[in-house]
């Protein structure tokens, strides 16, 4: 099987982003808290003293699991690895 193509990829989580922004904006943030009771411990973080909530934004797992996917492809690890190696 052929792998496929950087720009077919991107193109394919392009389309995955947009179907989430359709269907995030026409969901309720209330309906989003709603369905996930935790959704503000899983997506509150506490760094360096500063408490950050992105429990308000209107993203789910779905999106979530998408935007892991693009970094993924992306390989930001990888990336991120080299910058810190001092190849970047």
């Amino acid at each position: 099987m052929t792998p496929a193509s950087p720009g077919s990829v991107q193109a394919a989580i392009d389309t995955a982003l947009a179907a989430h922004a359709a269907r995030l904006a026409a969901t309720p943030l209330a309906a989003l808290f709603d369905a996930d009771p935790e959704r503000v411990a899983r997506l509150s973080v506490n760094v360096a003293g500063i408490h950050f909530d992105f429990a308000k934004l209107r993203a789910d797992a779905a999106l979530i699991e998408t935007l892991e996917g693009w970094a993924a492809a992306a390989d930001l690890d990888g990336w991120r690895a080299r910058l810190f190696a001092g190849e970047v």
